[in-house]
Formats: C-alpha cells, sequence, structure tokens
C-alpha cells in the first residue's frame, strides 16, 4: 500500500494563490506561450531579468499588444507581484522562484485532474509498506504530486528546468522505483516533469533506471493516462 503524508503548508498557500491558478490555467488553454514562459524562468527568477524580457517582448510583438499576448503579460506581472510582498524567510529572487515552481505544480495537477477524479496528494513524503521512503540515512524527501487507486500509483516531481534535478532528487526517484518494482503487484510511473526540452530531460535521467520524464513537448499526455503510462514504458525499453 502507498501513502502520502503532506508535510508543506506553505507549498499549499503559494499553489491556491489565485495568480498561481489564473496563469496555470491560461498556459494549459494556450499552448504556444508555454515555450515563453519556459524561456523567461529557465535562467533567473529575478525581477530585474523580468523587466528585460518584458521590454525585448515589446519590441518583439509591438507595444499594442494583441489581447492573448496582453493577457499573459498581465499574468506575469501579478505572478511577479507576489514576490514583492513581504516575506521573513525569503528574498525576493527566491522567492520569485518559488512561485515560478508552484505554476508549474500547478499546471501538471490540474491535467491529471482531467482524468483522475480521486484524491491527489501535493508535497508529500511517501510510504510504502507503512515505512516513509529515504535515501539511506538520509532525512524523507518529498514529492510534489502523487496518487494512488489500490491498482496503480502515480508520483512526479516538477521543476522548471532539467538542471533542477540534483542528484538527490535523481536518486529519490530512483529508490522509489526500486521498492515499487520489489512489491511487484503494483504498476506505477514515477517520473520528473520540466518545462525543458525532452532531449535535455531525457540526458539529465539517463542513469535513472525506470523513472521516467515529461519535457515540454510531451507535458499534456499526463491527460490521458493511457499516453502517459504508454510514454513512461516507451522510454524504459528504450
Amino acid at each position: 500500500m502507498v501513502k502520502f503524508e503532506h508535510t508543506d503548508e506553505f507549498m499549499d498557500q503559494i499553489n491556491n494563490r489565485q495568480e498561481v491558478i489564473n496563469l496555470a490555467d491560461f498556459l494549459l488553454c494556450n499552448d504556444s506561450f508555454v515555450h515563453e514562459f519556459y524561456m523567461l524562468i529557465r535562467d533567473g527568477s529575478s525581477t530585474q531579468r523580468f523587466n528585460k524580457w518584458k521590454y525585448n517582448y515589446l519590441l518583439r510583438n509591438g507595444v499594442s499588444l494583441k489581447k492573448k499576448e496582453q493577457k499573459f503579460l498581465d499574468l506575469l506581472e501579478d505572478m511577479y507581484a507576489i514576490a514583492k510582498e513581504p516575506h521573513e524567510e525569503f528574498s525576493e529572487q527566491k522567492y520569485v522562484g518559488i512561485i515560478r515552481g508552484s505554476v508549474l505544480e500547478v499546471y501538471i495537477r490540474k491535467l491529471i485532474e482531467v482524468r483522475h477524479k480521486g484524491s491527489i496528494y501535493s508535497n508529500c513524503q511517501v510510504k510504502i509498506g507503512g515505512k516513509t521512503v529515504a535515501v539511506g540515512e538520509g532525512r524523507p524527501q518529498t514529492i510534489d504530486i502523487g496518487l494512488y487507486d489500490k491498482k496503480f500509483t502515480e508520483m512526479y516531481e516538477c521543476k522548471v528546468s532539467e538542471h533542477r534535478f540534483e542528484p538527490p532528487k535523481l536518486m529519490f526517484l530512483q529508490h522509489l522505483t526500486e521498492i515499487l518494482c520489489k512489491n511487484g503487484s503494483l504498476e506505477f510511473i514515477v517520473a520528473g516533469v520540466s518545462l525543458s526540452d525532452q532531449k535535455a530531460l531525457d540526458r539529465r535521467f539517463i542513469n535513472c533506471e525506470k523513472v521516467a520524464c515529461f519535457g515540454r513537448s510531451n507535458l499534456k499526455k499526463l491527460a490521458n493516462f493511457k499516453e502517459a503510462n504508454e510514454f513512461a514504458k516507451k522510454r524504459f525499453s528504450a
């Protein structure tokens, strides 16, 4: 049996911000803007970077933006405005980084909600067979999105860029698959999801056996379980 134990109320608060939800909804309905969003946030999170991007965006698209281009810009400005709110723990740049990751988490969760009507858990530690999963003697890590329906479990870690999948997280995802494989009776998808290019993500996960990864061009597959499962298994057999 797989259980998910919630541990991060702070991320819940960010994920529930209307500004985050609105941007995620817009990106879900407007695929052409997903790459633009990625190009903005992949290398940095500062408001200075956003202002520079905005200047170039207006140069490329004209000061009199079309309706969707203006909507996109307004939603981004709303996102960056959150980071200007006072916060004791994080700098403004760090806060933007957290918020951009939240947009991706909400985006992925909404894709899965299209075809899964049961519980979907966010920012949770994972318990398998009653034991909290940890790598070696390290403290338990969390998974961004998880679900379980007795015959199948899915676990997704969301990172804006492939470079954000650092070795400890890759080891944790690999460890999850090893435990689930030993279980034998439960099918699963354990995957990293990112806005980065699929080939770049594949290279990052090259040493992760049975851990799937969904890059920008394949994220919409998560809205259909059969497509997601087939894509994950195709990578294992490649």
